[in-house]
């Protein structure tokens, strides 16, 4: 689906799931959801998602899709780590501790921009 294989890295594949449908809930309702003609098995894996917990394979092909189809201009920490299919722990890690991530704050949450994601999952694979 993503051009890639990919590893989530996490060990609560339940709460990672529940981010991802809620990421990809958000998007959709805020026009961050691009389908397109490749996104049939993201629909279906979605789909099955939204009906019950996916093994680790399944819950990768959805991680892959969201990084294919889901475009917003910036997400929370926990959308971020729902978008790289990581822990929020990593995402805190790369934002505070080692600053491989950039942030904004307005007010009081960090945003993460989408281009900072994009250059981090590059650093991943």
């Amino acid at each position: 689906m993503g051009g890639h294989t990919m590893t989530i890295r996490v060990m609560d594949l339940e709460l990672l799931q529940e981010n991802v449908m809620n990421l990809v809930n958000y998007a959709e309702q805020n026009g961050g959801l691009r389908l397109n003609g490749e996104s049939g098995s993201f629909v279906e894996i979605f789909t099955k998602a939204a009906n019950g917990n996916l093994t680790r394979s399944e819950l990768e092909d959805l991680v892959s899709g969201v990084q294919s189809f889901v475009r917003l201009p910036v997400y929370t920490t926990t959308q971020a780590a729902a978008w790289l299919g990581v822990g929020i722990d990593t995402i805190r890690d790369a934002v505070w501790r080692t600053g491989k991530i950039k942030t904004m704050k307005p007010g009081h949450d960090v945003l993460v921009p989408h281009e900072e994601l994009v250059n981090y999952l590059q650093e991943m694979t």
